[in-house]
């Protein structure tokens, strides 16, 4: 993976982190110093058919890193009940 998109990842994420949603094409191509909002959809796409990222295009900000922002979340087991029959 190049330098441009790893910085690319790691600076989502941080976004991500610190506001609780993705950033604009804008944004990235402002924070990692692009030329144009195409050089950074260029660097966007490839991301994607890689498999590291996932983006919804509706969406102005509709870009998830894979593994990143979503927690597993355990539920406690309180106990055990006893069950009949299905009901048909």
């Amino acid at each position: 993976m190049s330098d441009t998109r790893q910085r690319i990842i790691e600076f989502i994420r941080s976004f991500v982190e610190q506001r609780g949603y993705a950033p604009t094409m804008g944004e990235i191509q402002k924070a990692l110093g692009l030329s144009s909002k195409s050089l950074a959809e260029y660097h966007l796409k490839a991301l994607e058919e890689e498999g590291v990222i996932t983006r919804e295009r509706e969406v102005t900000r509709g870009i998830e890193v894979y593994g990143f922002g979503k927690k597993a979340r355990t539920i406690p087991l309180l106990g055990t009940i006893a069950a009949g029959q299905p009901i048909p």
